[in-house]
């Protein structure tokens, strides 16, 4: 009995395991092609923009092919569709400028495709509150420790906020793939490709159908995006030259009626993380202006 009671403890052992084992080559392979696609793109001369930060995701298309997005902090954003062991479609938004270009590699010809990105049809809602028109929240204090001595320092924040809304943009029609449409959504609304790419897949997955070798989506169906850059400056209560800028943006993209998912880009803080005395955001514009490192919240200043 005990030795029954063993083997089929032992069969099911060894059944787990074998359930595990495609799991885990699975994401082996997928491991390994990702590598293999951020090897092919410094191969062929894909390399990062410029030395500013950037946000990259990596991700299967829906024919199982990679795409790697960069999205910068300048503005500036890639999309790379790598299949068959080569870039085959390479896609670039310079969103200060207003220039998207698409470049696809096919049979050894290139193609290449530049549009401009739409302007925000609200422009009088972002005339009115300019990126630099700043208002003043107040003032949070810190007390410090230098050596054995305490001092008190402060912070004056000021922050410029701009909110644009594009318009409704209506993306029926014919589509080659996912990135082919995260194109169009650029050149719509003008979001950041590692925004605008999963957003195409979602709705290439849940909307379009597959006829013959294009996706197309035949009823209206529109989308939008609501745009927000929170400015926040940062200046040293004792001394105006020692000063630091934040900037971060929000994207909520509205699809078909209804809010999607909403997007950050940069350092982004709701006006609330100030005028509600969050400690998290004193915490972290305090080392922007002082370096020491023993401090403590003093007090808030709203006006």
């Amino acid at each position: 009995m005990k030795k029954r009671i063993i083997s089929l403890a032992m069969s099911i052992v060894m059944c787990i395991s074998l359930l595990c084992i495609p799991s885990y080559a699975v994401e082996m392979v997928e491991d390994q092609a990702i590598q293999e696609a951020e090897n092919i793109l410094e191969k062929e001369g894909f390399f990062l923009l410029s030395e500013a930060e950037y946000k990259k995701e990596t991700s299967h298309s829906i024919s199982g092919d990679i795409v790697i997005t960069r999205d910068y902090v300048d503005k500036k954003s890639e999309l790379f569709l790598i299949k068959d062991g080569t870039v085959a479609t390479y896609v670039y938004a310079d969103l200060e400028n207003r220039i998207l270009t698409r470049t696809d590699y096919i049979g050894g010809s290139v193609q290449v495709n530049t549009q401009e990105i739409r302007e925000s049809v609200d422009q009088n809602e972002r005339m009115t509150r300019g990126i630099r028109d700043y208002e003043s929240l107040g003032r949070v204090r810190y007390r410090y420790a230098n050596g054995s001595q305490y001092s008190l320092c402060g912070a004056n924040v000021a922050l410029a906020s701009t909110v644009s809304n594009s318009g409704q943009y209506d993306l029926a029609g014919q589509y080659d793939d996912e990135v082919a449409l995260a194109y169009a959504i650029v050149g719509f609304i003008g979001i950041p490709l590692g925004f605008a790419y999963p957003v195409a897949a979602a709705i290439i997955t849940g909307v379009a159908t597959l006829t013959g070798y294009v996706y197309s989506i035949k009823e209206p169906y529109y989308i939008s995006a609501k745009t927000t850059t929170n400015n926040w400056k940062v200046t040293d209560t004792s001394s105006s030259s020692n000063y630091d800028v934040i900037e971060g943006v929000k994207y909520v993209i509205t699809e078909q009626g209804r809010v999607g998912e909403t997007y950050y880009d940069g350092d982004f803080w709701e006006k609330t993380a100030f005028t509600g005395r969050n400690e998290s955001f004193a915490n972290y514009i305090y080392p922007l202006l002082f370096n020491y490192v023993i401090f403590e919240i003093y007090d808030w200043s709203i006006t």
